[in-house]
């Protein structure tokens, strides 16, 4: 009687195949493909910009002693503003968001408060100021650039102001 002897499990499954097959894709893949030395996919160049896969919206922070603000007015694509349309003072902060448009569109919205002392319904005078974003392409990578302009006041208030920005202090 002859006996037969399997020296391999293999019984028609290709599961093992296609596992090492995976792996060697992996490898290949990992030698070939390179980040040029001069960009960092990570942490891209700080231009006050930021990257498709996030909108930064824009802050607008009451560091006045006494004054609150209210938002009268919202122009083209600005959004309400979180947590509500109240500007308290002493720190309080709201948050807009402009949609994201089209490459090379920009995206506007005009934003208008009133301005009023915090035991008071008697208006001191407006803030207007326009939120901007453009949709950018810089080389391979995509950057939505953002801005804040035409700030002026009727109010008694002075402001400093970043790209996405707004900070009111007491005049």
């Amino acid at each position: 009687m002859d006996q037969i002897v399997e020296t391999s499990n293999y019984k028609g499954s290709s599961i093992g195949i296609i596992l090492v097959l995976f792996i060697l894709l992996a490898i290949v893949t990992r030698t070939f493909y390179a980040v040029p030395p001069h960009i960092d996919p990570i942490y891209p160049p700080d231009d006050e910009s930021s990257s498709m896969t996030s909108n930064p919206g824009f802050y607008i922070t009451n560091n006045t002693s006494n004054i609150r603000f209210n938002v009268t007015l919202l122009t083209d694509s600005a959004s309400p503003p979180t947590p509500n349309s109240f500007l308290f003072p002493n720190g309080g902060e709201n948050r807009f968001e402009l949609p994201t448009g089209r490459l090379g569109n920009t995206i506007k919205g005009s934003v208008r408060y009133n301005a009023a002392y915090s035991n008071s319904a008697i208006s001191l005078g407006n803030l207007f100021f326009t939120l901007e974003q453009t949709l950018t392409k810089v080389g391979y990578d995509t950057y939505l650039f953002s801005s804040i302009t035409g700030i002026s006041s009727t109010a008694p208030v002075r402001w400093t102001s970043t790209s996405t920005r707004l900070t009111i202090v007491d005049a």
